[in-house]
């Protein structure tokens, strides 16, 4: 089924789309670029975990490396008493949607709910 859509829509759809392919080159191009510079300026391999800074031409150059830290599901319980071991909650949202009014209601004062950013798909017709 063809919707008539409003005028100013018939203009915004093509316009986000082709902002978005430029996006896309642009994302590319500042990892390619980013890439050169952290491989110039640094001794890629030895980046020390955190940040790390040079200054070239009056210009502080600084890479972040950051790390992973995951806990394996097999950890000892014996253990979980350590300081640099932090246990997390995670909702799982299938079985939350699963419950009752009444079971959503009592999870309530433990949950925070915030609206995420909304995405958006348009697929082109093929002419």
């Amino acid at each position: 089924m063809e919707l008539e859509l409003p005028l100013g829509l018939s203009n915004l759809v093509p316009a986000w789309l082709d902002a978005k392919r430029a996006l896309k080159r642009a994302t590319a191009a500042e990892k390619e670029l980013r890439t050169e510079i952290i491989e110039s300026a640094f001794d890629a391999p030895q980046l020390k975990e955190g940040t790390n800074t040079v200054k070239f031409q009056g210009t502080v150059i600084k890479a972040a490396k950051p790390f992973i830290y995951k806990v394996d599901p097999s950890f000892p319980p014996e253990y979980s008493h350590s300081d640099c071991i932090k246990v997390e909650y995670k909702l799982v949202k299938a079985e939350y949607n699963k419950l009752s009014d009444e079971g959503k209601a009592k999870l309530q004062e433990w949950l925070t709910i915030t609206p995420g950013s909304v995405t958006l798909t348009v697929i082109q017709d093929e002419d």
